[in-house]
């Protein structure tokens, strides 16, 4: 999940190819370049991709890093399915 999540994340940053989601999956978002507007994007690509409203744009700005957002959606697509 952290790893999509990256991938995504790093075309809405406009880093291509460049992305390595092994090496960013620890690294704070604040030094990835996440901002409050890939914050929205990114939660609107969750909630299509995924089909819930995963993670508020202020849980996103406010996560650690892409291991704790994967985290966070793989809690609440685990909710999801409990819950059929």
């Amino acid at each position: 999940m952290a790893k999509g999540t990256g991938w995504t994340l790093s075309h809405y940053l406009m880093r291509g190819d460049e992305y390595d989601a092994d090496m960013e999956l620890g690294v704070p978002l604040v030094d990835i370049g996440i901002d409050s507007l890939n914050s929205i994007e990114l939660r609107d690509w969750m909630r299509r991709t995924i089909g819930v409203e995963l993670l508020t744009v202020l849980e996103i700005v406010n996560s650690e890093s892409l291991r704790q957002i994967g985290e966070k959606a793989q809690e609440k697509l685990m909710e999801k399915m409990e819950a059929l």
